[in-house]
């Protein structure tokens, strides 16, 4: 039995290995989660200094002879270091994402599981009221639930969480968890920035990259591309990593993709 698991463990790992993209996905997930481990230790600034450091406002990068010491991707409005606020966001973010996709595995995975079990008007209940759910876009959804349930990061996650129970709860019978948990991670961090960005989810002075990109996008007219560019970037590659990531697990898992 042992030899057949790790028989069963050196074969994902072989195939993990010869798929490049999921290997490039893994990497940047390894990276954000190792910034957002070590934020406290390789950010250069304190995120969040009070009072603000307002002399430092939109100061450029590295690119500048105007750069500030300190701050190689410059500042925000507020005279923060956009680089120290990027890594305490990463930290943020994908809390949120975990958190998330945690609330929609444990409902969709008992709801899935109590609808398969016992069928019958159980099953059709359940599946009617994840059609239901399904009719609304998501992110309207979430929107509507943190409306009712209050601003704030916790409120925001707890609405994702729920927003993407009826696809686990569909999903669970058809795919394996770990590959749809990983994809639904992306577009949770992804919808958490949003609702950042709405003024719905992380509220001042938490550096969340949807909440950096809300108080800096209108700055990018005046020349301080930076401000936003950088949380924009963050986001995208954490996305990106995440789906690679996911793509490449199910592949891997599939028995239909083995050769």
């Amino acid at each position: 039995m042992k030899r057949t698991r790790e028989t069963k463990t050196h074969e994902l790992v072989r195939r993990l290995k010869y798929n490049k993209s999921a290997v490039f996905g893994l990497a940047i997930v390894v990276i954000l989660i190792l910034c957002a481990l070590l934020a406290n230790y390789i950010a250069p600034n304190n995120p969040t200094p009070s009072p603000p450091e307002l002399f430092k406002a939109l100061k450029p990068g590295f690119w500048s002879e105007e750069a500030v010491e300190g701050m190689p991707l410059g500042a925000d409005a507020l005279g923060r270091c956009i680089l120290s606020r990027i890594l305490y966001g990463a930290r943020v973010s994908l809390t949120a994402g975990f958190v998330a996709v945690g609330i929609a595995m444990i409902l969709g995975i008992t709801f899935g599981t109590l609808s398969g079990y016992y069928g019958g008007w159980v099953d059709a209940l359940i599946m009617r009221i994840v059609d239901i759910m399904f009719a609304f876009p998501a992110l309207l959804l979430a929107i509507v639930i943190v409306t009712v349930l209050g601003q704030g990061l916790d409120k925001a996650m707890i609405a994702i969480g729920i927003v993407y129970t009826p696809q686990m709860a569909r999903i669970i019978r058809i795919a394996p968890v770990i590959v749809y948990g990983t994809l639904m991670l992306a577009s949770a961090i992804l919808d958490c920035a949003a609702l950042g960005f709405l003024g719905l989810g992380a509220q001042p002075p938490t550096p969340e990259w949807g909440a950096m990109l809300s108080k800096s996008y209108s700055y990018i007219v005046s020349g301080a591309w930076w401000a936003a560019t950088f949380p924009g970037v963050a986001i995208l590659f954490s996305v990106i990593g995440l789906n690679l990531l996911g793509d490449g697990l199910r592949d891997i898992l599939d028995p239909r993709l083995k050769t």
